[in-house]
């Protein structure tokens, strides 16, 4: 019950700082004159690039969680099912313009670097990528094989 209350949380946050984020750069892409930052110069010089990418991911981030309520799968398959189909499309059109979906944890470990040194933005980027992608997938296998149901993969098999 612990872990799943904590996978919820995280889920959560992650979720929370995905909206801040999308709010800020939505927002910057609306301003007179542009930022300085040359991060964000970046989303107002390609703004349907940055819709492209931002609008389904921000759906598919959203509206992702709600495939794991066991109460829409088991009640509602229909809604369960189209929902999983809508979400397919936007990870494939968000993933057109991002390789990882560990947006948030990204975030994060930008913050955490740019705090913590006197580095830049563009000088943490990088490894604050592959970081976000990497403890994102290693989370994603340890859930997936703590949660896994004895046997649960040779009945999927037959």
């Amino acid at each position: 019950m612990i872990t799943r209350t904590l996978g919820w949380i995280a889920i959560v946050l992650a979720v929370i700082i995905l909206l801040v984020f999308a709010a800020i750069r939505l927002a910057d892409m609306t301003q007179n004159p542009p930022p300085i930052d040359a991060f964000g110069v970046r989303y107002v010089q390609h703004r349907w690039v940055a819709l492209l990418h931002m609008v389904p991911g921000l759906l598919f981030l959203t509206l992702a969680p709600l495939q794991f309520v066991a109460r829409i799968r088991q009640r509602r398959i229909g809604l369960h099912r189209g929902l999983g189909r809508m979400l397919a499309i936007c990870a494939a059109i968000s993933g057109l313009f991002a390789l990882a979906m560990g947006v948030a944890s990204i975030r994060v470990f930008v913050g955490l670097f740019t705090a913590l040194s006197d580095l830049g933005v563009e000088e943490v980027f990088g490894a604050s990528f592959w970081l976000g992608f990497s403890v994102n997938l290693l989370v994603a296998e340890v859930w997936i094989n703590h949660t896994r149901v004895a046997g649960q993969s040779a009945d999927r098999a037959s």
